[in-house]
């Protein structure tokens, strides 16, 4: 099973994002917040959580201050936010505390679903407009070896893994450039070098070692 944390004050954002993130696995369990107090208290009482996705605009704290307090006594729970800003220095400041994502409100329900593949599999999800911003900076996370070896971190760029979720659900590489408004030419570029990194030879390879890194991470 899935479970899901969204801290988010708007009741009709939260069940619409429940149905979309029924599509994330076969048993998904969304546990709804509606402000930061509550949910600092779901964790508190339980904090076997896969994902929190944190909401910037709350009714009753900064989702930044949010933000640090679950990554203070939360550590080893990933915490994305997903907001209605894409201003650079809201993304800063959300990786500087420790998020492994910025999800934008705008984004397609295919784009968002890709990017919780992504965080979920130990990548770090950014914006399109903002992969090339000098300004915003991010620190790998370090993956296990699906062997039970030594970690591995594969040099992939938020794109690239942005890229592999997606070439995971066995999209085209023309599906792929749809969905992240970007060339054919340029998804091709990307694969050659997940190709390279994963040390695979082929997109079902590739796909098997998405998933391989993604039932390490959930041990």
């Amino acid at each position: 099973m899935l479970r899901i944390l969204l801290c988010d004050d708007h009741a009709l954002f939260r069940e619409g994002l429940r149905l979309v993130l029924a599509q994330l696995d076969e048993e998904v369990e969304l546990v709804g917040a509606a402000d930061g107090a509550s949910a600092m208290r779901e964790a508190a009482a339980d904090d076997d959580f896969d994902l929190v996705l944190l909401d910037l605009a709350l009714p009753d704290a900064s989702g930044l201050e949010v933000l640090a307090g679950l990554r203070e006594h939360h550590p080893s729970v990933p915490v994305a936010v997903l907001s209605g800003s894409e201003m650079p220095r809201d993304v800063r400041s959300s990786l500087d505390l420790g998020a492994v994502g910025f999800i934008p409100k705008s984004s397609t329900a295919s784009v968002l679903l890709a990017a919780i593949r992504l965080v979920l599999s130990g990548g770090i999800y950014l914006p399109p407009h903002l992969l090339d911003d000098s300004t915003v900076t991010v620190s790998p996370r370090r993956l296990p070896r699906a062997n039970g070896g030594g970690p591995l971190s594969p040099r992939l760029s938020p794109r690239q893994w942005e890229v592999l979720a997606l070439l995971a659900e066995g999209r085209s590489n023309g599906e792929i450039g749809d969905a992240l408004a970007i060339a054919s030419g340029t998804v091709k570029s990307h694969v050659m070098r997940i190709y390279e990194e994963l040390r695979v030879n082929n997109r079902t390879e590739a796909a098997l070692r998405f998933r391989e890194l993604d039932r390490s991470r959930r041990g």
